[in-house]
């Protein structure tokens, strides 16, 4: 029984920990007949479908230049912030500033090529991969 209980724990820990380990998360959106893709940020306490979907409390993606190698931008909205501007460092990993703003540093993201996440629509299903999981105060409650 105990052994039992213990398992069903561990199960439980795993299934929340995508959301427990970032701030928010940018994910890419796959359309599965038609191949059309679209990016998205998304909060770490609002990871699912909905905001993957409608980006509900969330925010799209603007690229810059051919993809996510040269840099993005969010179209705003994501916790209440307006756009925020993410550069690719020497090292790999992402920093992230306020559009116009005084040029401090609003946190970091790190590579996470991971999760997917089915979210069924009809006529279509989307699946969602996640791309990188990011730290910042900006969606702390």
């Amino acid at each position: 029984m105990k052994l039992a209980h213990s398992l069903a724990l561990l199960v439980m820990a795993a299934l929340t920990m995508p959301s427990a380990l970032a701030d928010f998360h940018i994910l890419r959106g796959v359309q599965t007949n038609t191949g059309y893709s679209y990016d998205v940020a998304c909060p770490s306490d609002y990871y699912y479908c909905d905001c993957f979907m409608h980006a509900s409390r969330g925010a799209g993606i603007t690229m810059v230049g051919g993809g996510l190698s040269y840099g993005f931008s969010t179209q705003g909205n994501l916790c209440g912030m307006g756009q925020l501007d993410f550069r690719l460092q020497n090292d790999g990993h992402w920093e992230f500033y306020v559009h116009n703003g005084d040029g401090s540093l609003q946190g970091t993201c790190s590579s996470n090529i991971g999760s997917i996440l089915n979210c069924p629509h009809s006529p279509d299903d989307y699946f969602f991969y996640e791309q990188l999981l990011c730290s910042s105060y900006i969606c702390n409650p």
